[in-house]
């Protein structure tokens, strides 16, 4: 199997993913959850700094 510039296909990375779907699976939970979290905390912060801001500004 050729690609479009005639090199041969790569195809490690698709073995390496029908290798690792567990791993995979539990990668892409760990950084769904750390988004999350992050973004829990970000909102958290900008709460925060506005609650500050509005006292100040009364």
């Amino acid at each position: 199997m050729r690609g479009a510039s005639g090199h041969p296909a790569r195809r490690a990375s698709v073995r390496g993913r029908l290798a690792l779907p567990c791993a995979d699976k539990q990668l892409i939970a760990e950084l769904t959850n750390l988004d999350k979290t992050l973004t829990n905390y970000g909102l958290g912060q900008f709460k925060r700094m506005a609650e500050e801001f509005a006292g100040q500004h009364v």
